[in-house]
């Protein structure tokens, strides 16, 4: 963990780890799409093709495929009024890149909506 962002990471037994993490201090516009152009320059990783979902603005979508152990991570970050999220799904080898984006899409929907909700 890192001191200005909290994070929650669910560990499977096969391997398959879920994260979402959100920066503790307020994010502007500017520092924001500053992050998504860096996050999109990760090595190893690319952009989502075809249409990723809208995940906060500015935002990123990116899929990297990782070494010892080989493995796929998607992860989708943005801004959310001032709040710079990010979530990620990572599946071992030989996972489908596509049933992970498909798994990480549904991963983030549901955490920023419960993020979201109101009692």
């Amino acid at each position: 963990d890192v001191s200005h962002e909290y994070n929650c990471t669910f560990r499977a037994a096969n391997g398959t780890q879920a994260r979402a993490w959100v920066f503790a201090e307020p994010v502007s516009r500017r520092i924001a799409t500053s992050i998504a152009r860096d996050n999109r320059r990760q090595p190893r990783c690319r952009e989502l093709g075809g249409t990723p979902p809208t995940f906060g603005s500015p935002a990123a979508a990116t899929r990297c495929e990782l070494r010892r152990p080989e493995r796929t991570a998607v992860t989708l970050s943005g801004l959310f009024g001032d709040a710079w999220f990010s979530c990620q799904v990572t599946a071992p080898a030989p996972t489908s890149p596509v049933e992970t984006t498909r798994r990480t899409e549904q991963w983030c929907v549901r955490v920023a909506t419960t993020l979201g909700a109101r009692p």
